[in-house]
């Protein structure tokens, strides 16, 4: 159960109180509240999600330590998504969260569970419109749309850069003639490409 006190953000808090004003704006009793929070496995799901939806409504902070990782359905673990995937987990784990992955059809089971936040790997938008009005986590975007007034961040690659490295490797390696396969000749990815050639001194070839 949880203690009557609790230390959040270096200011004493009753815990007490709190659940008791969460189980009457519920309409549950305060053992179910405390036993949710607590993460107690027979609970109705209808009931789990509501108490920890009125909850967060009122603000309660409870860290858990999780992180809903959401990613495509049927996603496919190699190449870059493996590799993002991989960078999450280490850096959660160095800052002491445990990572779930979340498959994107099930995103709406995320408000039955105690969770700090949410961090989406998708390849397309949407989720971040319907985020702020099904749940109340923080959500960060990686390479997709966000809305910070709802609490959703987004994180972009820099495109322009991450070509520009490329190219500087294969320069290193002793190559001149580099090839771009990809974008229109007005995306980022393509003006970092001929503006790292300028800088290498290999002359652009549109053909």
């Amino acid at each position: 159960m949880i203690k009557d006190t609790a230390f959040i953000s270096g200011r004493r808090r009753d815990v007490s109180a709190t659940i008791r004003k969460i189980a009457a704006a519920a309409g549950v009793s305060p053992a179910t509240v405390s036993r949710v929070l607590n993460n107690y496995p027979y609970i109705k799901p209808k009931v789990r999600s509501l108490v920890i939806s009125t909850a967060r409504r009122m603000h309660y902070t409870l860290f858990t330590g999780c992180i809903a990782l959401i990613i495509p359905d049927h996603a496919n673990f190699s190449g870059y998504l493996g590799l993002i995937l991989a960078a999450l987990r280490k850096e959660a784990y160095q800052r002491r969260y445990a990572v779930e992955i979340v498959s994107e059809c099930d995103v709406q089971r995320i408000g039955m569970h105690l969770f700090d936040g949410g961090i989406a790997v998708l390849y397309r938008t949407g989720l971040e419109k319907q985020w702020g009005k099904e749940q109340a986590l923080p959500l960060v975007c990686i390479n997709s749309a966000g809305y910070r007034n709802d609490g959703v961040l987004r994180i972009s690659s820099d495109n322009m850069q991450g070509i520009t490295l490329a190219l500087d490797y294969l320069k290193h390696r002793g190559h001149r003639n580099i090839i771009f396969l990809g974008d229109c000749p007005d995306s980022a990815r393509h003006r970092g490409y001929r503006r790292a050639l300028r800088r290498h001194g290999i002359p652009y070839r549109s053909d």
